[in-house]
């Protein structure tokens, strides 16, 4: 059986990767905004993302999920 590398980076070093502040990064994946296959949640409060996953995601368009949110002006 082969055992992968996997790296990973804390909330701090994803936040920095990106280019936005920390509490953007916790508000981002508190409004489901971030694709759920890039992070894990370590403990209650700890997360920690997928270095592969980001990589991808960001050469994917980095695009973040949208949620109910925003509303149209009609409403």
């Amino acid at each position: 059986m082969e055992t992968q590398n996997l790296q990973t980076l804390t909330a701090e070093q994803f936040a920095d990767f990106i280019g936005v502040k920390i509490g953007t990064v916790y508000k981002w994946k508190s409004l489901q905004k971030l694709p759920t296959n890039i992070y894990r949640k370590v403990g209650n409060r700890k997360l920690i993302f997928i270095k592969n996953f980001v990589d991808e995601w960001i050469n994917n368009g980095a695009q973040l999920n949208q949620t109910q949110e925003r509303r149209s002006k009609n409403e």
